[in-house]
């Protein structure tokens, strides 16, 4: 079945759903999602799930719950590669784990000159590091393009590995999918 947004859903024929993209590190996220201590909710129809480990963001959509009033009951939409944190940085973590959210605890914005500019938490190009569709979640890490090459984005060698010094780094399509879509207030869960 294809859904009116254009995802493909899987049926083994016995009335169960089958994700055929999700890789065993989405059915994983998947899984640390649902079981999460009181429920894993967000202020939008998305959550993003990041598993530090195996490089992946996990993209959910949820349904609206009134008597929350958050989104919840999770359904996976996307799962890509990603570039996480170093484990030089943060104490060793790499990418800082945790909960947050687009824009929570992300305090920098930067102008086309590549300077910082207090108070945003979004941008569509960074020029100090060469970066595209900039969304921040903690401090002055986000989610963002791979960083530029020979006047190009999404740099598939970047992905899979652990190079960055926080941020996420996905192909140039993926992060403008984040940045268009997952707005203010976007659960972020980091593991």
């Amino acid at each position: 079945y294809t859904t009116p947004a254009g995802m493909t859903i899987y049926g083994d024929e016995d009335g169960k759903i089958s994700y055929a993209f999700l890789t065993s590190a989405g059915w994983a996220a998947w899984d640390r999602v649902k079981a999460y201590p009181g429920g894993m909710y967000s202020l939008t129809q998305y959550l993003l799930a990041v598993d530090t480990t195996n490089n992946r963001v996990v993209v959910f959509q949820g349904t609206y719950i009134p008597s929350l009033k958050w989104y919840g009951n999770w359904t996976p939409l996307y799962d890509w590669a990603c570039s996480t944190g170093s484990k030089i940085y943060h104490d060793g973590q790499g990418t800082p784990t945790g909960i947050y959210r687009i824009g929570g605890n992300a305090d920098y914005n930067w102008d086309a000159s590549g300077n910082y500019t207090p108070g945003g938490y979004r941008t569509t190009y960074w020029a100090k590091n060469d970066v595209t569709y900039f969304t921040g979640f903690i401090l002055n890490l986000g989610f963002h393009s791979t960083i530029g090459y020979e006047g190009g984005y999404s740099d598939p060698s970047q992905l899979g590995k652990h190079i960055t010094h926080g941020c996420i780094r996905l192909t140039e399509e993926n992060a403008k999918w984040i940045y268009h879509n997952a707005t203010q207030g976007t659960k972020v869960y980091v593991f």
